[in-house]
């Protein structure tokens, strides 16, 4: 059952809200937190219980994608023309934690565009280039966790 969401809530991947890392300790600490966040939301799932869902914005070639060449193995799950170009979106799941992680670089090199979900929906992560957001039921508690990597 999905539970309904109050929200959603931002966390800052690096430091004082810091974008892009410059250095392989700011890439670990954008690791780290990305990871911390999906373990506190997911109830502590491993990597290949979760599911990633890319998407890509381009031509109808379903080939075309920057988020898919780091989906290998993703089947093509829809297609959705918003208007004045398409989407594409690719889903994975058991993913191994090596996987995963190269997604999280990748997003925070904004080279990619993906959401996290667990297999019954109940919550919702989207790591993007400076951080990630999270939708979930009960809020309170990662607010309270992960309180210094909250925005201002």
């Amino acid at each position: 059952m999905v539970e309904s969401f109050r929200g959603w809530e931002r966390f800052y991947s690096l430091p004082r809200g810091k974008r892009y890392a410059d250095t392989a300790e700011e890439y670990d600490e954008i690791v780290r937190r990305h990871r911390a966040v999906l373990e506190a939301v997911s109830g502590g799932l491993r990597s290949e219980q979760l599911v990633v869902i890319g998407r890509d914005y381009g031509p109808r070639d379903l080939a075309t994608g920057w988020t898919r060449r780091y989906l290998p193995g993703a089947w093509p799950w829809r297609r959705w023309f918003g208007g004045e170009s398409w989407s594409f979106f690719w889903v994975k799941s058991g993913l191994t934690d090596a996987e995963l992680d190269r997604l999280l670089v990748a997003t925070a090199d904004d080279q990619t565009d993906l959401i996290v979900v667990g297999p019954g929906l109940g919550w919702i992560y989207a790591p993007y280039d400076g951080g990630g957001d999270v939708l979930a039921p009960d809020q309170d508690v990662l607010r309270e966790r992960f309180s210094e990597w909250l925005p201002d």
